[in-house]
């Protein structure tokens, strides 16, 4: 019976997680575009722009040399002293950590394997 219960429950996370996936992949989208769309610099400012460009460089790095830790190589490598640019940072990497709904089952499941 335990068996039956856990099973249920793991494939009732399995679903909910999955339901789940789409919707977050395409919040992390609008969320990236949303960042993208606004520039943190004004056209005058080259020293923000600079170091936008220089950040870009960084995020494309992170892509192609950090396959199994993009959003560790952002929070490290890819930091800024100007504050409009660390902001844009930090704002970017939220887009990419925001999983609420996974988690949640996940944390739902283990709770109550634990309890049977």
């Amino acid at each position: 019976m335990r068996f039956l219960v856990l099973t249920l429950l793991a494939l009732l996370v399995i679903y909910a997680v999955k339901a789940n996936d789409q919707d977050d992949v395409q919040k992390r989208t609008d969320c990236l575009k949303s960042i993208q769309a606004q520039s943190p610099c004004q056209a005058s400012d080259q020293s923000c722009l600079d170091e936008k460009s220089r950040f870009e460089s960084c995020r494309a790095g992170c892509l192609t040399n950090s396959s199994n830790d993009y959003v560790g190589c952002l929070k490290t490598k890819c930091t800024s002293t100007n504050d409009k640019i660390q902001t844009y940072a930090n704002d970017f990497v939220k887009c990419l950590t925001t999983n609420s709904a996974s988690l949640i089952a996940v944390l739902t499941f283990a709770l109550l394997s634990l309890l049977y």
